[in-house]
């Protein structure tokens, strides 16, 4: 059986997909607010260049009346009516919104790593007590056996005893394939190699 990977909940914070994802999420929201910000309130610098040649005759000599213009343009938005905070605001709560959702995904991921965990150890206890009763089944088959043998007891009953000692043993089967599963989970949420 595989052993229980000694993972704690902070690793598995730092190493699953989704969180990463939605922390970068969180990252986006938080410079969408700066760009917001940038385009409402700071003043938009342009700047225009152009060189530019006139002459009588197609493709001739473009160096002769040649022209050059330049420009630099300001453009500021004093007030708009409150329209600006209003979309800054706007995407403030956006950011609110998304840092609420990773809050919640990760306590909710805490969670089932901690249900998983549980999960195992309850399967390590059945499987500990199913290891017991297959040895018991086991004992009562040798003893069933050594009676038929002096014919004590009739084939039948042997043959129930073998089927009850065949039956714990894919109890316990079963039992160690659902450990392996919930291991595996683990490991699939911890991003865990």
């Amino acid at each position: 059986l595989p052993s229980m990977p000694n993972i704690s909940s902070v690793q598995v914070l730092e190493n699953n997909l989704d969180i990463k994802k939605a922390k970068s999420a969180l990252e986006i929201s938080d410079n969408m607010i700066k760009v917001t910000k940038a385009d409402l309130y700071y003043p938009i610098v342009g700047f225009k260049a152009e060189i530019s040649s006139a002459d009588d005759n197609f493709l001739t000599n473009l160096n002769r009346n040649k022209a050059y213009t330049i420009g630099l343009q300001l453009k500021w938005n004093i007030f708009k009516g409150g329209s600006d905070y209003a979309k800054e605001q706007k995407a403030k709560i956006e950011k609110l919104k998304i840092a609420s959702k990773v809050e919640l995904a990760q306590k909710g991921l805490a969670l089932k790593v901690a249900q998983i965990k549980t999960n195992i150890q309850t399967l390590d206890n059945q499987i500990l007590s199913l290891k017991k009763e297959l040895e018991l089944a086991k004992e009562i088959y040798k003893n069933y056996e050594g009676r038929y043998l002096e014919n004590l007891v009739s084939m039948n009953d042997l043959i129930i005893k073998q089927s009850q000692q065949i039956q714990k043993v894919l109890e316990l089967l079963k039992i160690q394939n659902q450990r392996t599963k919930q291991i595996f989970e683990l490991k699939k949420i911890a991003n865990y190699k």
